[in-house]
């Protein structure tokens, strides 16, 4: 809704470009995300065990993707698992006793509320009848236009008691009327606190008690299991203290429309009686106290797909609770019944794996079964009415259907790789073509509703419309799904199992029959809780690393496409004796100072200087003597701008006229190897050939300088890091001498690993980067504009007190 806050203005108010669209009044499933999760009491497992599986479905791509760590303060804390990136600590994962995941809670995390504004005065408000002031906040931002020209825009960002106006359609700002978005987690810092002393808890009792102490889960539900064979399910995320008695007293007329439509919370901002409650034991003012939040401890199972709290267990329905957290007594999705059967269905051993109960193979074959409940449901009765139609008029022209019932009556109803035929039941669903005959009921909220009603003509015009489709596409109705399902990688796309969550599937990925996989399943974690500690595997689908040149941006990938897992070494003995363990050691103290650039700069040109890079500004004499020797430019308009981020095309331009100017002002004319001519070819898809870079790209790239970011991609307008910049300044630096940097043994900094770590530390080590003073060098942090002049002066500096090259006068 940020948008929608930055659109809203008064009345009368000329439009303005909010930055973006304007978001449409969201429905109350708006996170695109989901999860599934299991927690398994003693009752439940083979051997008594308490067993946890974890399977968010989340971005494979983006800044929500899961990164896998291990974190150890000996005594203290020891968790293995996994957290969304840049969360310092694990969000998923295990102890030695107790573990957990989360799933999307279904609770809200705001309300608007309806304003009465005072007649004459649209930036005023009536509350109990008093009139009430809008605050105003004038914001400046740069922006860069599409002729890449920055300039500074401002916005009016107008606000209430209530939080931000926003104009979400169809709530508008009108002389009488306005709308405020109030946040619930607008003020929440108390997440990592939460999240640590859950990683501490032994016990999911213990764990629960963090939970009411903390209040500190934004939007998920926890579910968990420990050593003694108890599992646990809580929505213990913070919620809106308005309980149902509030909502019917101050939902407004059309907070009702959207209520019943979209579940979402419209109430009236014109009485104070309508604001936030809190309860006695709320962990801060306005949201519901841990007594008024759903939480059930079981021996034998809970389970949540992100449906409501509602049928954690269906044994122990939770019920009683307030409208927004969740609703109760209706439909389940495909996915959460799925999710029910499968626990059922192994606890009293129907489903064809052996015993009765679970082990930890079992349950990682649960969660690998791709089974399609909706197929299950409809495919018997869809073939056969396939088989008797024989064909169906689509647009005004007879479809043979014979081909497509013999598909659909061979396929294995499942997603797996080799499985033939679901993409044809898919575009059959896509089409509309699920319609029950036995509709939902209270008493039988697991297994209905069901039964394809194939007297609904929509069914059979539903397949026809599939078959007609895939004519057209040229695809065959008995297409394995390796051949039509793939995640996008370097060396080539790998094909990836799994299906749609609103088909039934439990283990989702989509979009589906896609030669891209973009989201679905994530890290995929089973665990069990034994006398002699916990035993875990996990897979991460999208695999650990972003880095094209990554041994593991795609290992994890394949042994997902592949149904495998990986063992989680979780003790130390486990550790240690694993063939691929090194350990690292961190340099005591900071790195050396910042190298001397005064000796090189005191011999260059004088420089004009730029008007809005002050005295104060701790990169001025780079910027001046860069300036000098004409290896900096600024705008048209005459302006530096020092604290914009530096593009990987404009880094690329700068490094080469460095390189240039090196070899320019080479006394010997023979130590310096110039970097060479651009040839006119463009080894980059994403760079224009009128590009004012193009040729300074391309030369560092056939210098072996710069290596893209893909096979044939750059992204220029990228803003590059710090240690991108570091590895641009290195090979540059071993390129122009042939000498490169010498790598100092122990590393200078904590936050750096990957491929750019010798590349950072040898730079370090030669005064060129520094990084905070203590121990970090914020490695992925943008290069700004003044501390880019400051990389390439001590570069030129360094190389000048080598006596490689004298500045010219």
């Amino acid at each position: 809704l940020a948008s929608s806050v930055v659109s809203a203005q008064p009345p009368g108010s000329p439009p303005i470009n909010s930055g973006g669209s304007v978001a449409a009044l969201p429905a109350a499933a708006t996170f695109e995300g989901g999860s599934n999760a299991y927690g398994l009491g003693a009752e439940a497992t083979v051997d008594g065990t308490g067993m946890l599986l974890g399977n968010p479905h989340f971005p494979w791509k983006g800044r929500d993707r899961f990164y896998e760590m291990h974190l150890t303060i000996p005594g203290e804390y020891d968790m293995i698992g996994a957290a969304l990136s840049g969360q310092p600590v694990v969000e998923i994962g295990h102890n030695e006793t107790m573990g957990w995941s989360h799933t999307v809670s279904t609770a809200r995390r705001f309300t608007f509320y309806e304003l009465k504004l005072v007649p004459g005065d649209p930036t005023s408000y009536l509350v109990d009848g008093q009139p009430r002031k809008m605050t105003s906040q004038v914001v400046n931002v740069d922006v860069r236009g599409a002729d890449g020209r920055w300039r500074q825009e401002s916005r009016t960002l107008w606000s209430s008691e209530h939080g931000p106006i926003v104009t979400v359609p169809p709530l508008g700002w009108s002389d009488t009327t306005a709308y405020a978005l109030r946040d619930v987690n607008e003020d929440a810092g108390r997440t990592f606190d939460g999240y640590i002393e859950m990683g501490q808890a032994g016990s999911v009792r213990e764990l629960d008690a963090v939970l009411d102490a903390w209040q500190h889960l934004p939007w998920i539900n926890t579910v968990a299991a420990d050593s003694t064979g108890e599992a646990y399910y809580g929505d213990h995320s913070v919620v809106p203290n308005v309980s149902d008695e509030k909502l019917a007293s101050c939902i407004t007329p059309i907070g009702e429309i959207a209520l019943d439509q979209l579940g979402v919370f419209i109430l009236d901002g014109a009485r104070t009686a309508c604001g936030w409650g809190t309860d006695a034991d709320s962990r801060v003012p306005g949201i519901l106290g841990p007594s008024n939040l759903p939480t059930l401890f079981r021996d034998d199972y809970v389970t949540n797909s992100n449906d409501s709290y509602w049928l954690a267990n269906p044994e122990q329905p939770l019920e009683g609770f307030d409208r927004i957290i969740g609703v109760e007594g209706t439909q389940r999705s495909l996915r959460t019944r799925l999710g029910l059967m499968q626990v059922q269905e192994r606890i009293a051993g129907t489903d064809g794996l052996a015993g009765e109960g679970f082990t930890l193979d079992q349950l990682q074959e649960v969660m690998f079964s791709n089974r399609m409940l909706a197929a299950e449901l409809a495919r018997d009765d869809l073939v056969a009415l396939c088989e008797d139609a024989g064909s169906v008029v689509v647009d005004g022209a007879a479809v043979d259907l014979g081909p497509a019932c013999d598909a659909l009556a061979a396929w294995d109803l499942r997603v797996d790789l080799d499985s033939r035929g679901a993409h044809l039941f898919q575009r059959f669903a896509d089409n509309g073509g699920l319609k029950w005959k036995v509709p939902y009921s209270d008493a039988d909220p697991v297994h209905t509703p069901h039964t394809l009603d194939t007297a609904d003509p929509e069914v059979l015009q539903a397949l026809g419309m599939a078959v007609k489709s895939l004519n057209e596409d040229g695809i065959a109705f008995d297409a394995p799904l390796r051949e039509l399902q793939f995640a996008k990688r370097p060396d080539g796309p790998i094909p990836v199992h799994g299906g749609s969550g609103q088909l039934g599937v439990f283990n989702v990925i989509g979009p589906v029959m896609s030669d891209d996989i973009t989201a679905g399943a994530s890290f995929i974690l089973a665990a069990e809780f034994t006398p002699e500690g916990p035993r875990s595997r996990a897979i991460l689908a999208y695999s650990n690393s972003t880095d094209v040149t990554s041994p593991h941006v795609s290992d994890q990938t394949e042994l997902y496409s592949q149904e495998q897992w990986v063992d989680l070494d979780y003790h130390e003995a486990d550790i240690v004796a694993d063939p691929a363990y090194t350990t690292r050691t961190i340099r005591q103290g900071p790195p050396p100072p910042p190298f001397d650039i005064s000796a090189f700069c005191d011999g260059a040109p004088p420089a004009d200087g730029f008007p809005d890079v002050g005295g104060d500004n701790e990169h001025i004499e780079a910027i001046d003597c860069l300036g000098g020797l004409e290896l900096l430019r600024g705008r048209a308009d005459g302006l530096y701008t020092p604290q914009l981020p530096t593009r990987r095309d404009q880094m690329a331009s700068l490094i080469a006229r460095m390189m240039d100017a090196a070899a320019d002002l080479d006394p010997q004319g023979t130590a310096i190897e110039p970097l060479p001519a651009h040839d006119g070819s463009n080894r980059f898809d994403d760079v224009p050939d009128d590009s004012v870079h193009v040729a300074a790209i391309n030369r560092l790239a056939d210098a072996g300088i710069t290596l893209g970011t893909g096979p044939s991609t750059f992204e220029p307008a990228v803003p590059v890091t710090r240690e991108q910049m570091s590895s641009f300044i290195a090979r540059a630096q071993s390129f122009l001498t042939g000498t490169p940097f010498p790598v100092p043994e122990l590393d200078h900094f904590v936050d750096v690993v990957g491929v750019h770590r010798a590349n950072v530390n040898a730079v370090a080590g030669a005064g060129i980067a520094v990084g905070d003073g203590v121990s970090r060098f914020l490695p992925r942090f943008p290069v700004r504009r003044d501390q880019v002049a400051s990389f390439l002066a001590r570069t030129l500096a360094v190389a000048h007190d080598a006596d490689l090259i004298a500045p010219a006068g």
